[in-house]
């Protein structure tokens, strides 16, 4: 990307221990770089589908 940005599109794949749902949630990674070193992090993914995932 530009800015000293990079972006990462990922997808998150679990099973709960607890009730066996499973998650299939998309998610991205944006990473701010300077000198060679990660300065800065933020996450962006589907919570809907964790939230859904973890109840009993």
């Amino acid at each position: 990307m530009s800015n000293n940005q990079v972006l990462a599109t990922l997808r998150y794949n679990a099973t709960s221990k607890h009730n066996g749902k499973k998650l299939d949630a998309q998610a991205a990674h944006l990473w701010t770089v300077k000198d060679g070193k990660i300065i800065a992090f933020q996450q962006y993914a589907d919570t809907k589908q964790l939230d859904e995932m973890l109840k009993r």
